[in-house]
């Protein structure tokens, strides 16, 4: 390729990222990419959602290496896994409740709603066990979660104390009173002394 082409194609390309602010976000940007949602998110579920997630999380904890990056996605991922759980829960309830209509409705004809949710719980916790199984895993994915966050938070401090951001001069705040201001007093003008009489 000619010396003359070989400049051209850089210019049209831009070169890549100069500063090292600029590096390391491209780096962390082709990780993210890297980091494929189909082993998290199931069928059933929204990618986007996913994604959202993930870009939520990584805004709020700003991960500046990879290493933060990689505990914020197990973050964003136990977090994702929890609220799953809590959707199998419900319509958990909805799917105990349908089976047990026309059971519950032979005992209680006039069945308000939460009796119906208190029985599809009875149901949950006596026949199926899944109720001890939804608290189970809800409660290893939130122990989880907080280990993480702990993890990630002294990570985040130690490098902090590493790379400590210069402290920003405080503006000083104008001096707030409750006077109205300066009273402003006309300047009085002097009378002229009469010019002498010429004769």
């Amino acid at each position: 390729m000619a010396e003359g082409q070989k400049v051209s194609n850089q210019k049209k390309h831009g070169g890549g990222p100069k500063t090292v602010e600029g590096k390391q976000r491209s780096s962390m940007n082709s990780l993210r990419h890297g980091f494929t949602g189909k082993t998290v998110v199931l069928p059933t579920e929204d990618p986007v959602q996913f994604e959202e997630l993930i870009d939520d999380y990584t805004a709020d904890f700003k991960p500046g290496t990879k290493v933060e990056l990689d505990i914020v996605y197990e973050l964003a991922v136990c977090r994702w896994r929890l609220q799953r759980l809590w959707n199998i829960e419900s319509y958990a309830f909805e799917l105990t409740m349908s089976r047990k209509r026309d059971e519950v409705d032979a005992e209680f004809p006039k069945c308000p709603d939460s009796l119906r949710t208190a029985l599809a719980f009875i149901s949950m916790a006596e026949e199926t066990k899944s109720l001890s199984l939804f608290l189970r895993y809800e409660t290893r994915l939130t122990r989880r979660f907080n280990e993480i966050f702990k993890i990630l938070q002294a990570i985040q401090r130690e490098r902090a104390k590493r790379d400590p951001v210069p402290p920003v001069k405080p503006v000083q705040p104008p001096c707030q009173t409750n006077s109205p201001g300066p009273i402003l007093v006309p300047k009085l003008s002097r009378p002229e002394p009469n010019p002498p009489d010429r004769e």
